[in-house]
């Protein structure tokens, strides 16, 4: 499998982990069940950022959370945390389907504020 391919398929999975809202957190990679902070990797983690997301879905193939950045750009992670905790639910899985959809990040891509 090739780079884009592996790049869009953990986008889609991170999509799928997050697309319930009751799965989906705020200001930490990942929560328990009682909405302690935990590692995006634990098996107690229950709900995620749109980072933490990504992050399982690496671990789910196997890979490291190393790679996200050799997958992704810091911009792109950046901007990814920052729209996941400042804009909410629905601006985070908005900004992973354009993610999927622009393999070459840059700023100008990011979603505006409303």
């Amino acid at each position: 499998m090739d780079v884009d391919s592996l790049r869009r398929d953990l986008i889609r999975r991170a999509r799928e982990i997050i697309s319930d809202p009751a799965c989906w957190t705020q200001s930490t990679a990942a929560r328990d069940h009682q909405s302690r902070s935990v590692r995006p990797l634990s098996a107690e983690a229950k709900s995620f950022c749109g980072f933490g997301a990504l992050t399982r879905a690496l671990q789910e193939r196997g890979l490291t959370d190393r790679w996200l950045i050799e997958i992704f750009n810091a911009l792109a992670l950046t901007q990814l945390i920052r729209t996941n905790d400042d804009r909410g639910h629905a601006a985070v899985l908005a900004f992973l389907v354009q993610l999927e959809n622009t393999p070459d990040f840059r700023d100008e891509y990011a979603p505006q504020r409303d």
